[in-house]
């Protein structure tokens, strides 16, 4: 059975759009930003930021591009093949590929990635991280240098528990 967003290209839009402004709202509220600000600063009333984030159905590139910069994020369009080709599972969330960057330790370089996949690269604070691969996920984890402050902003390796749940 076809997942719901293969029903029509709309409904697979929505989909997308609705990622995208959950990702964006989640992204604001880390950043200490609401619709009023994000209003402002993107130079709209509140009425039409409510009325984006509320119908998202009809965002375009370029518009995601906006409210991304207005809100002072980047957005990634990601093309994945994830073996489901009849789209019985629908998209994979983006949540999903954030949060795998940020296990990665955030690469921002094919280079970087690359040496994710070796096992060792180099965190953004200086500090050299180890990466232990369980399954298909990543996690960076920090190699003891003496600086504690630098050590302390990276999270520990996560429970069996937290590796189900991301799996799940």
């Amino acid at each position: 059975m076809k997942h719901w967003t293969e029903q029509d290209i709309e409904s697979f839009r929505y989909r997308l759009g609705s990622d995208f402004i959950e990702d964006l709202e989640a992204n604001m509220k880390a950043l200490g930003l609401n619709h009023a600000s994000l209003a402002q600063r993107k130079g709209v009333s509140q009425a039409r930021v409510s009325q984006v984030f509320n119908d998202p159905g009809n965002l375009t590139l370029e518009s995601m591009i906006e409210w991304t910069r207005a809100a002072g994020l980047k957005v990634s369009v990601v093309v994945y093949d994830d073996e489901d080709a009849k789209n019985e599972l629908g998209p994979i969330p983006a949540e999903v590929f954030q949060r795998c960057w940020e296990l990665c330790g955030k690469p921002s370089t094919q280079w970087q990635l690359e040496e994710v996949s070796t096992g060792m690269f180099s965190m953004a604070a200086g500090e050299q991280s180890e990466v232990v691969f369980s399954d298909a996920i990543a996690f960076a984890e920090p190699v003891s240098t003496g600086n504690a402050a630098a050590q302390s902003q990276y999270s520990p390796k996560p429970s069996d528990e937290a590796i189900l749940e991301l799996a799940a």
